[in-house]
């Protein structure tokens, strides 16, 4: 089975609880010359395979200077050290699994080497788990992994692939519901994740219970699996990793996230070692997180196929599948085309605005599509100059520009959502990726809708180039919206989210006369006036 939201929100939540509590906590003790030993006690690796562990887990994999390989001596090696590096080549086929503290190389190393490496380890572990509390604090044999304390269990002769050790936190998805949140199939998922710090000291159980107290209204950002940053056997896939600078990548981009709404926590402990099922001597809490994901679940799931029915004499209608095959061709010289003034261009501030657009030529104040009361335009998609050529965002006197320079001859998708008057809440993506953020303000009035020209404001400024998919929302889009949109760089099916205007450019009537159809919920139709041309050239 393929990973599913729920996996998305446990994985991208593990990777910012180990960062909150390695940097921001320093659960760390640095600078240690770790030894791994031989163990055959692999369960997790096949047997073309060996690993050799290390008395500690867990190893730091976060940060600039993670070691990217080993020393090693014996064997093919000789009696000196050599440096073997991790990066795919070498034909030890070297992996350091930060998880595990353990390296795992190809069989024919042999279980007599020497290995040694200069890392940083955690003095508070970070597991996922899909164990039971009652599993874990009744049924689980822990290991103290702490080189200081006079109670160290472990061998030095490494640990094995079965075996926990404490101090740790273990994260386990609780529970998840669904709630009604927007329009247009919006929904609010409220995640419920519970972390159970085992540690052997209340300094510490105190410690990592306020460091996340106090995390509520933090944001994580949603990692697709094909950006986790670990391997199959958690190895970094392409050092160096660090979770601020793909923490910063992924807001910056726009990315989904889940909103820390609230946390929770208690704790318990035993010091007399009475109750002998639990862990001895262990300080024992609970810290409760919930989350908040708005989302559209249901375009997160295709539909399953349906069994199939008994032969029967029936005869059913398929709805065609979703094509793109037409666009819009304006010869920049007095072509437009225009819907008259509604309602549904009556924005009432918030608004979203999407279309696709392919240059002949690129002129300043080519405008692709606005909405003009009067004079002065409700807004106005445009080129700007800003430095060049750019893509503008205008109303009334806010001015939003896109970094890139578009060029002829190129698809381009420009989506801009606006929170009207809020701070920094409009935001320009260009192909899918967030460009710009600023303050515009839509006034609330009615006017007609123009593609490719204000014929009134600005005779001289018709666009030349092709227009496809364009679509008018009364409501300011999130940006997993906006990804589903955009689609990787091809126009899809958007009827789920509900646009207040959906122009196909020529698809809903076989890229044939002067009509382009609505097929939003605003039934606006868009009159093609001095004879446009339909093209098969689309986004």
């Amino acid at each position: 089975m393929k990973p599913q939201f729920d996996h998305k929100v446990l994985s991208s939540f593990y990777l910012w609880f180990d960062d909150r509590l390695t940097r921001y906590g320093e659960a760390v003790q640095t600078g240690i010359n770790q030894q791994f030993y031989y163990s055959n006690l692999n369960v997790d690796i096949p047997s073309n395979q060996v690993a050799y562990y290390s008395p500690d887990r867990q190893l730091v994999a976060n940060g600039e200077n993670v070691p990217s390989g080993v020393y090693i001596s014996g064997g093919s090696f000789g009696s000196s050290y050599s440096f073997v590096d991790q990066n795919g080549n070498d034909p030890t086929g070297l992996l350091i699994d930060f998880e595990k503290g353990r390296v795992v190389m190809k069989e024919g190393v042999g279980s007599s080497l020497a290995i040694s490496g200069n890392f940083d380890r955690k003095t508070i572990n970070s597991y996922i788990t899909n164990e039971t509390e009652e599993e874990l604090l009744f049924n689980t044999d822990f290991l103290l992994a702490d080189g200081d304390d006079e109670t160290f269990l472990q061998s030095v002769t490494g640990l094995g692939a079965p075996n926990y050790t404490v101090p740790a936190a273990f994260l386990s998805y609780n529970s998840s519901i669904n709630k009604p949140f927007a329009f247009g199939g919006m929904q609010d998922t409220k995640t419920n994740i519970r972390a159970l710090i085992i540690v052997n000291d209340n300094f510490s159980l105190d410690g990592a219970m306020s460091l996340f107290r106090d995390s509520t209204e933090t944001c994580v950002p949603l990692i697709d699996f094909g950006d986790f940053p670990f391997g199959e056997y958690f190895h970094i896939k392409s050092p160096p990793y660090t979770y601020s600078g793909l923490y910063q990548t992924k807001m910056d981009a726009g990315a989904p996230y889940a909103f820390i709404e609230k946390v929770g926590s208690s704790k318990m402990y035993d010091t007399a070692g009475a109750a002998t099922t639990i862990p001895q001597n262990m300080r024992i809490g609970f810290i409760d997180f919930t989350l908040s994901t708005p989302r559209l679940p249901k375009q997160e799931i295709a539909p399953p196929t349906p069994t199939p029915a008994p032969t029967t004499t029936t005869t059913t209608t398929t709805a065609a599948p979703f094509s793109n095959t037409y666009s819009v061709n304006f010869d920049g010289s007095n072509q437009y085309g225009s819907a008259p003034a509604n309602s549904a261009f009556n924005f009432n501030g918030d608004m979203t605005l999407s279309v696709w657009v392919k240059f002949t030529s690129i002129g300043l104040y080519d405008s692709l599509v606005a909405v003009r009361p009067g004079s002065t335009p409700m807004f106005n998609l445009l080129i700007g100059d800003s430095g060049g050529n750019k893509f503008l965002m205008y109303c009334g006197s806010d001015f939003l520009y896109s970094t890139t320079t578009p060029v002829a001859d190129s698809w381009y998708h420009v989506m801009v959502t606006i929170q009207s008057g809020v701070v920094n809440g409009s935001k320009m993506y260009i192909n899918g990726s967030l460009e710009s953020s600023g303050t515009l303000t839509v006034t609330s009035e009615t006017g007609p809708l123009e593609l490719a020209g204000l014929k009134t404001a600005y005779d001289d400024n018709y666009l030349p180039g092709k227009l496809d998919e364009i679509a008018l929302w009364q409501s300011a889009l999130i940006a997993g919206q906006v990804t589903s949109v955009y689609n990787g760089g091809s126009p899809d099916d958007i009827e789920s989210l509900s646009p207040a205007g959906w122009w196909r450019m020529g698809d809903d009537n076989g890229g044939e006369g002067s009509v382009i159809t609505d097929q939003g919920t605003g039934a606006n139709n868009i009159t093609l006036y001095n004879t446009p041309t339909f093209s098969t050239d689309v986004a």
